[in-house]
């Protein structure tokens, strides 16, 4: 059995993604990451007002 595929079109640099949405999102994943790592700290140290203020 042969599949025959479309010929790939020639891509420019940057033209697959946008570099400046995927620089925002990824330092937005790592800023919910480090505040969820905040949050639970504070709630191993059973503060409570420390957690809402992180989760907040």
């Amino acid at each position: 059995m042969r599949y025959w595929a479309r010929p790939r079109r020639r891509t420019e640099r940057g033209d697959i993604f946008e570099l400046p949405y995927v620089l925002g999102e990824t330092f937005l994943l790592l800023f919910s990451s480090i505040t969820y790592g905040y949050a639970m700290l504070a709630n191993h140290r059973k503060d409570k007002r420390r957690v809402l203020q992180w989760l907040g």
